[in-house]
Parts: C-alpha cells; structure tokens; sequence
C-alpha cells in the first residue's frame, strides 16, 4: 500500500511517498526555489545560437531559457523533409516574441529548459493545442483506451493533441467533452494575455508541487493521502476523486509524527550502510555522480564470490532507491565489488532497473565499462536534493578539503623571510593555535628568524595567520 504524507503548512512544503512503510520518494518546494515546470510564460528571443542549434529566451527580467530547434513552434509545423538541414534563422530570429513553457528547471549554471509544445492540463486531459498527438494512460484497461482515443479523434480539430489521464477511466464523455472545451477556452485566453502584455511576462503558473502529487497518486492502484493543510486537501479530493484524503491536526509536525526525520537527516550523508554491514559511498560533483561499493563490516562464512555478489545485490536495490529520494540526474557511474562472472553483472543490471522502473524520470542504463563500472543517466528536470538543500561551505569553497596548520605555517615562514635584513626588530602574528603550534614546535620559527616574532591566538575554523605589524621594537 502507498501512503504520501505532506507537510505544507509552512513556507516549505514537502510530501513523501512511503510503500510498505519506507519511504521511497521525496520532494520539496521552498518560496525561494520554487520550480517552474509548467509555467507558461511570453519570451523575447534573446540570442539566436546556431551553433548550438537553439536560442536563449528572456522570461524575466534577469530570467532566460534555451529553446532548442525541435521546440520552436514554426520547425514543429514545418512538413518539409529537409528541415534540419535549413539554417535555424528560417524559424527563430533575435527580438521575436513568443509563447514558451518551461520543461526542465535550471541546475547549476545552466539555464532552464524550454518548448514551445504547450500543454494544458486538467483533472482528466492534458490538453496539447499545435501537436496533434493522441496517448491515454497506460494504467487503463485496453478497451478503455481505444475507446478515449477514438473519441479524440472525433473531437479533435486540425493540429490538436490530448494525453488521456487515468482519472478519466469510467468517465461519461460528456465531462470529457466539457474539460476540453475548458482546456480550449484557457488556451484561448492565453493568446489573448499575451497580445496585451508587455514581454517578458508571466502568462500562467503552474503548482508543480500539486502536479506533481497528483501525478504520483494516479499511478496507485490502493493507497491514501495524509496532508496537514486543510486548503490543498480539498484541492486533493477534487482531483483525486478514488484516493482518501485525511486531515493531520496534531501538533507535532507530520513528519516526525511518522517518523521520517531520521530518513530525510540520512539524505544528506554521503556514506548509506546495508543491513548486512556494506556500504554505498555517493559523491555528486559537477560533471557526474560516482557511487561506489565496498564490503566493509560485512563478512560471510560463504564462498568469497557470494559474499561479492549478495553486497552488491543489497547495494543495487537501494542505489536505485538513492538516487530517486535525493533526485540524482545527469551521468551516474556505480563502482560495484568486482564480479566475474557475466550472469551476476546482467543480473545486478536487472535489479537496478526494477528498482528505478517507478521512477518519474526516465534513466538509461549503458553497461559495464571494461574498467568494471556501471554507467547509466538519468534525465534531469529539477535540481537534486543536495543543490536545493546544501551550499558551498565557505571555509573550503566547496572542496570538502582545506589547506593544513603545516602547510600555512610554511607559507608564513616564507612571507616572513622576506623581511630578514630590512632591519625589522619585531614581527606580530595572529594565528589559530595549531598554526602557532607547527610554527614555534615543529620549525622553530622564532629561532630562525634575525627578529623577534609574538604569536596573538585567535579563534578558526580552519588553519589561518595575519601579519599584523612589522616594524621597530618598542
């Protein structure tokens, strides 16, 4: 049985998705980083980029996008065959205006992502006005999705496209004939908007937090909803009519009501340990995210090729389980314990890939290298956990790392020596005590200097000095 709990009675709103009682999906929305999938916005093209086969989009005053060449809406109705090899000006120039959504967030220093293939979404459609595809959910029996998608058919003009939700099985097709027609007039409404605003603008926002609960709880076939604000609860019940909804009114925060702190406090460690004493080490960086494998505590009277496999089994399921609760996109290469034989690699394979095949995002998984790592990518649509919840430490600029009590001592040896035969007779200092410590025990400083040198003790996080006078005695 599922079960999202969510905590939106504050500025940052949450929800996790538990199965079975552990938690196997989380997400979060703070008023500062609010996501902007969804959003639909009047752009200005900013720059037309043909080297990179797209243009920069102004969506906001100091806000830009890239639009690639497959999501401008002119190459998208174009029919000729030979439009790809057509120069990017002939669907996009510098100073044009137009209708854009956002359908990646920006991570990083990248921008966000653009289209310009709007969709609309209600409780049973998503409306797709210039694309002229048809799809009904896969959860829906068979028969019901021919018959949703024979009747787009007949409902559809020239141009248009729908996506049938899973709440419309069972619905009178008159409630669908009548969100289309809605759908249709918001659209129009949107054109409207943007004839009379002043580009870049906000046209329509979207609540991806709200979206993306519906979008979780459609996919159950038996679970319920547990939410600590009253409003989105009957927003809830509105559009998830076969889910129960329930109020939390209790004083203690829903989370630790149920007791999710400890999972979500274990999100921001790099080191996860299995229950059989191994461990997964993850450190994300700029260019990828490597996972790496060891055995550590784990020992096993079995055969030393058992013990290999049955860690590297535990560690792929919950890898597959890491990766969605801290939202991990981009290249993922997974350092597992070295296996011989090919029949164990295909079968971890196939444990990461049921463990990620209820996953949201779509991910690739490559193989082994013929170093013995396990590539494989994830799309990347919002930024990860760690980029919404860590900054760069300020002492080590982000390294993780930083220069030793030995190796600042040494630098200001060296800045001091610069002053021998200028004629100083004094030279103060102020340090952290294990600079002073490396400076006076380890290279005896003060008695290798033609000057006397005072060491004044001041509090650090990290190895620091400051030349605070040189100069004549008192």
């Amino acid at each position: 049985m599922h079960r999202l709990i969510i905590n939106a009675n504050g500025k940052e709103r949450r929800f996790a998705v538990l199965e079975e009682n552990r938690m196997t999906d989380y997400f979060m929305d703070r008023v500062s980083r609010q996501s902007k999938i969804g959003n639909l916005y009047l752009g200005i093209v900013d720059r037309v980029l043909p080297g990179m086969d797209g243009a920069f989009v102004r969506i906001g005053n100091k806000e830009k996008g890239f639009l690639s060449r497959e999501m401008i809406p002119s190459y998208i109705r174009d029919e000729r065959e030979d439009k790809k090899e057509r120069p990017l000006s002939s669907y996009i120039r510098q100073g044009e205006k137009l209708i854009v959504q956002v359908k990646k967030d920006e991570t990083g220093s990248k921008y966000c992502r653009l289209t310009g293939l709007l969709e609309l979404s209600g409780r049973l459609l998503v409306y797709l006005p210039e694309s002229g595809y048809i799809a009904a959910s896969k959860k829906m029996a068979e028969e019901e999705r021919k018959k949703w998608k024979r009747w787009s058919q007949t409902r559809l003009k020239e141009g248009e496209g729908l996506i049938i939700r899973t709440a419309a099985e069972g619905t009178k097709e008159e409630e669908m004939d009548a969100e289309l027609e809605a759908l249709r007039d918001k659209y129009e409404e949107l054109k409207r908007r943007s004839r009379r605003v002043k580009a870049p603008s906000l046209l329509m926002g979207q609540d991806a937090f709200l979206e993306n609960i519906i979008r979780k709880a459609e996919k159950w076939e038996v679970g319920e909803i547990i939410a600590d604000d009253r409003e989105l609860i009957l927003v809830l019940q509105k559009r998830l009519k076969d889910i129960p909804v329930h109020f939390y009114g209790g004083k203690e925060n829903i989370f630790s009501h149920f007791q999710l702190d400890g999972e979500l406090e274990k999100l921001g460690k790099k080191v996860i340990w299995l229950k059989n004493g191994a461990n997964i080490v993850i450190e994300e960086t700029e260019s990828a995210t490597i996972i790496d494998v060891n055995t550590a505590k784990f020992t096993s009277k079995d055969r030393h090729g058992e013990t290999i496999f049955e860690t590297n089994r535990l560690a792929a399921g919950e890898i597959a389980r890491q990766i969605m609760l801290r939202n991990i996109g981009g290249i993922i290469l997974i350092d597992f314990i070295n296996m011989e034989r090919d029949e164990e690699r295909r079968r971890i394979i196939d444990i990461l890939q049921t463990g990620l095949a209820r996953d949201d995002s779509p991910a690739k998984i490559y193989g082994f290298t013929a170093l013995g790592l396990l590539e494989m990518a994830r799309k990347r649509t919002t930024p990860s956990l760690r980029e919404q919840t860590e900054e760069s430490c300020r002492l080590c600029g982000g390294t993780g790392r930083v220069r030793s009590a030995e190796t600042v001592a040494h630098q200001l040896e060296r800045e001091l020596m610069e002053y021998a035969g200028s004629g100083i007779e004094e030279a103060a200092v102020e340090a952290t005590e294990d600079v002073i410590r490396y400076c006076l025990a380890s290279i005896r400083l003060n008695e290798s200097l033609p000057f006397s040198l005072n060491f004044h003790p001041v509090p650090g996080d990290a190895p620091y000095y400051r030349l605070k006078r040189v100069g004549k005695g008192k």
